[in-house]
Formats: structure tokens, C-alpha cells, sequence
């Protein structure tokens, strides 16, 4: 990004080199931090795979995952937009990859929301949708960001002294930016939306009937099912509110800038300022999401930290114990009398051999897998038809793995 000279005016605004260097930062400093928790939440992710850990098959966590690694160059795309100074073929390989990756992450965020929907209040089976929730926005981002780079859209913008669009004519920036850009981002915004409220409003609806039918003595139990439908609700709100609140900032600051053919004024300043921040810290929100509010993620994580820092006290304990057994056992083998043996020389010597010993005709010392089996199994909690709270509470481990 670059400016005129410090002085020179705007339509009567100066746009100075100190603004420049604010708006930079601005938008490099939440990118930086993206790129290296992305990194972090990769890294966790791959040990916790190393350790088998079967909490992380479930389908969300997995788009998730695929999010966050595309993130690293979407962001590495905009630190390049960020401090490229001019005109460059740079410019267009960075926006170029810049638009692929967005609409790639608002896709499959939107199918998160929709996976959600299907396996919460509709009760499909989503299992092996996998890879067609990561193939089919892979396919569609390209074919939407193709076009306008062959046609040479993207660019060194006049108007912004940004790497974005090189056209300068009102109607065909407005055309462009609608078509690869923003009704893709206006689209995925209204289905996640759409398949949130869905959601959230099954979930309030099955808990006020949950309240009615369950008695006095059931209220605790009515509180734990409340608590999962709050955590569940909340999880899936944040997505949708990420991708409204970064869309409606990049929209009207976009739009503002180009009505006024460029940064004119303090409040066109102020809407590029928080464009510049939120484009970057969009990344950013999907990997605190990952870490602080995705339970399964989180308990493995805390679990992870739990056991590395319990396995290093035990080896610090055993290293411990035997630097003093082995001072110890020294000084004990020097003051203690060995005992000797004495052994007939017609005694051969025989090999330890292990005997069976008699069985008792009833086998009641036995402890086999059969007086297992027959011990009494408490029986588990029988599911209620078409009870979304239901789902929620006692869903099996093959429909976990899909939510």
C-alpha cells in the first residue's frame, strides 16, 4: 500500500503517510497473529492425530480444520497486499489467492452450519459427506476467482493505492466485485443465518417443552440438558456473526470508497481502517473459536497438557528414585554378608517349569470373561423418537462423529 505525498489533498482531504503506516498495521498485526494460531491449532491438531485420539472425527471440527489451513494463505495472500508499494505482478497473484481462499472459508463455514441443521433437527445421516463439503468449495472458489484474473481485474487499485481491483469505472468495479465477491459472501452469509436460526430455534423449542413435561425432581437433570443446548448454539451462532460482521464492514467500506471515487473524507478513512482490520482478523476468530468454544478440541487439548505435564513428573520422579536407589543399594551390598548356596554336585540343574494346578470341580476361583458377561449390565438410556434433546444428549458415537 502506498499514498500520494504528505500534503497532497483528496477532494480536500490530506492522506498523509502517517495515516498510511496506521492502516497497514492495522491490518498486518491481526493477520500475523491469525497466521501463527492457524499454525498453533494445526500443530495440536496433528499431535492429538498422533495420539489416536477419536474426539476430533467429528465432521464440524474436521471443516474446521480445513478453515484454519486454508487461512494461513489467505492471510499470507493479504500481509503480501498489505505492504506491496505499487504496481506489480505480485498484486495480482495475491488477490487472486486471496479470493480463492476467502470464498473457499465462507463456503465450508456455511456448510458447517448446514451440516448441523441436518444432523440435529432433520436426523440425516451425514457420514461420508466429508469430502464433498471440502471438494465442492474447492471447485466452486476456483471457477469464481478465474475469470476476473484472466480479464486482469485484479491489480493495483488507483482509488484505494491497494492491491485489489485495477478497474476504475464505477460500474464494471461494482460488477466484478459483486460477482466474485460479495454475492458468494452474501449468499453464504444468508444460508449460514438461515440454517442458525433453524437450529437454535429447535434447540428453544424442545428445551420450554422439556421444561413443561419434566417434573420437580427432574430439574437438575432439565439444567444439564439446558446447559448442551447453550454450548451447542452458542458454537454455531459464532460462525455465522464472523462471516456477517467481516461481510457488512468489507461491503461498506468497498462501496463507500468507490461512490466517492477514493478515501475523501475521515469517515471513508475510518471504514477502510476497519476494513483493513478485519480482513485479517477474520482468521483470527476461527482459530480462538477452535480453541476456546469447540469442546471437543478443547478438552483434548487440556487433557494433551495434562498428561505431557503428568508424564514429566513421573520421569523426573523415577530419575529421582533411582539416582537414590542405586547410592543406596551400593552402600547396602558393601555392609551386607552375601548368602551362599550350596549345591550337591548329583543335583542337576533344572529349568523353572510352570505346573497346573488341579481345578476344583465348581471353577468358582475362576474369574473368566463369562462371569462377566453374566454380571448384571445397567441398561442405557432409552432414546425418545424425534426428540432433538435426545439426539443431543445420547447421540451414538457414529452420530457424534458426523455433528
Amino acid at each position: 500500500m502506498s499514498s500520494n505525498d504528505s500534503g497532497t489533498t483528496i477532494s480536500g482531504w490530506v492522506w498523509t503517510n502517517q495515516l498510511v503506516q496506521i492502516n497497514i498495521w492495522l491490518a498486518a498485526a491481526p493477520t500475523i497473529a491469525a497466521i501463527l494460531a492457524a499454525l498453533v491449532v494445526l500443530g495440536l491438531a496433528f499431535r492429538l492425530h498422533l495420539n489416536r485420539d477419536t474426539r476430533l472425527r467429528r465432521q464440524s471440527f474436521l471443516m474446521l480444520l480445513s478453515v484454519l489451513a486454508m487461512s494461513v494463505p489467505y492471510s499470507a495472500a493479504y500481509i503480501l497486499e498489505v505492504f506491496l508499494t505499487g504496481p506489480s505482478p505480485w498484486c495480482t497473484v495475491a488477490v487472486f489467492v486471496d479470493v480463492l481462499t476467502g470464498n473457499f472459508i465462507q463456503f465450508v463455514v456455511s456448510l458447517i452450519s448446514v451440516n448441523l441443521q441436518l444432523v440435529f433437527v432433520h436426523g440425516v445421516r451425514t457420514e461420508g459427506f466429508l469430502k464433498w463439503y471440502l471438494a465442492g468449495p474447492f471447485l466452486l472458489a476456483i471457477v469464481i476467482s478465474l475469470p476476473p484474473t484472466v480479464k486482469g481485474v485484479w491489480g493495483w487499485d488507483p482509488l484505494l493505492d491497494f492491491c485489489y481491483v485495477a478497474l476504475v469505472d464505477p460500474k464494471q468495479r461494482f460488477m466484478w466485485q459483486i460477482a466474485a465477491v460479495y454475492f458468494w459472501s452474501l449468499l453464504s452469509v444468508s444460508v449460514t443465518l438461515v440454517s442458525t436460526l433453524i437450529i437454535i430455534g429447535a434447540l428453544i423449542g424442545h428445551s420450554v417443552h422439556r421444561r413443561r413435561v419434566l417434573s420437580i425432581t427432574q430439574r437438575t437433570h432439565n439444567n444439564v440438558f439446558n446447559g448442551t443446548a447453550v454450548a451447542i448454539a452458542w458454537r454455531i451462532v459464532l460462525y455465522p456473526l464472523i462471516l456477517i460482521i467481516s461481510t457488512t464492514i468489507s461491503a461498506a467500506s468497498d462501496f463507500s470508497t468507490d461512490k466517492s471515487t477514493g478515501i475523501s473524507s475521515w469517515s471513508d478513512f475510518v471504514l477502510v481502517c476497519f476494513f483493513s482490520f478485519f480482513y485479517g482478523f477474520q482468521p483470527l476468530l476461527y482459530a480462538l473459536v477452535a480453541i476456546f468454544v469447540d469442546p471437543s478440541f478443547s478438552g483434548a487439548v487440556r487433557q494433551l497438557i495434562k498428561s505431557d505435564i503428568s508424564s514429566a513428573s513421573r520421569s523426573f520422579v523415577s530419575i529421582c528414585r533411582a539416582s537414590t536407589g542405586s547410592s543406596a543399594g551400593s552402600s547396602t551390598e558393601q555392609d551386607e554378608p552375601q548368602p551362599t548356596t550350596i549345591r550337591s554336585g548329583r543335583e542337576p540343574s533344572l529349568p523353572a517349569v510352570a505346573f497346573d494346578l488341579p481345578q476344583r470341580s465348581n471353577h468358582s476361583h475362576i474369574n473368566t470373561k463369562a462371569d462377566h458377561t453374566a454380571s448384571p449390565v445397567v441398561p442405557s438410556r432409552s432414546r425418545e423418537h424425534g426428540s432433538i434433546w435426545s439426539t443431543v444428549r445420547t447421540a451414538s458415537e457414529e452420530e457424534y462423529d458426523q455433528m
